[in-house]
């Protein structure tokens, strides 16, 4: 019986070992494939976008007087520029370049103006300069950062978001707090096991794989806390 329960108390540990290297897998490719799709919506579309802008304003002054087809010019130019709104949000999630040059801070300073120019929200961000960390680090980082204040602008309506972030002892410290709706955590996280709160499962997931924590305070009417640490070594 204890030769038994030992072998399959291993194969379990073998299963739970594949699985966790399969989800690493499963996010590497993910992210990869972000990459792309954000540097060829960039390289491409971005740029064609801008190409039509400045020709309909050429023409425009071409046309000087001729006032109908100036106002036609002009509806034109306003669906040209909200499908480069629209772009850009799209860009916002997917994964950007900043990250790749200049590392988690920069890129987290440069979502954080995006997202007050894009959707009108004070977002604060407090950040000393730090040295350059793993890439996969950085980007959990990022991406629990990101997570964190994508779900407090569709659920929680707040007037504010403030985020902290830290490398301090070999860690990095992620904190995203909100003045929103709040939420009852453990319901949360009882439909994360079952797979309906995706967004709060895979910041949770994020940080465990690389042997952090994550830890959710909020209560119905009081706003969110999220916090992060991820050993820089992790993974």
């Amino acid at each position: 019986m204890t030769v038994e329960n030992a072998e399959l108390l291993e194969r379990l540990n073998e299963k739970e070992q594949s699985l966790e290297g399969l989800l690493k897998k499963t996010l590497a490719a993910q992210e990869e494939e972000r990459r792309r799709l954000a540097r060829e919506l960039h390289d491409e579309t971005s740029q064609i976008l801008a190409a039509i802008m400045m020709n309909i304003d050429v023409v425009d002054r071409q046309l000087q007087s001729r006032k109908p087809y100036r106002a036609r010019l002009k509806a034109v130019k306003a669906l040209a520029e909200e499908a480069a709104r629209n772009l850009n949000k799209v860009l916002l999630d997917l994964r950007p370049a900043l990250l790749d040059e200049l590392g988690l801070v920069e890129a987290l300073r440069w979502y954080v103006s995006q997202m007050q120019e894009v959707w009108g929200l004070p977002v604060t961000i407090q950040a000393k300069k730090m040295p350059r960390l793993p890439e996969h680090v950085e980007m959990a980082a990022f991406r629990i950062a990101q997570e964190a204040v994508a779900n407090a602008v569709r659920h929680g309506a707040p007037r504010s978001i403030r985020m902290k972030v830290a490398a301090p002892d070999g860690t990095v410290r992620v904190e995203v707090e909100d003045d929103g709706s709040g939420f009852d955590v453990a319901g949360a996280m009882a439909k994360a096991r079952t797979g309906e709160a995706v967004g709060l499962l895979g910041m949770i997931e994020r940080a465990e794989l690389l042997g952090g924590r994550l830890e959710v305070q909020s209560q119905p009417g009081k706003g969110t806390r999220i916090s992060a640490e991820i050993p820089i070594g992790g993974g």
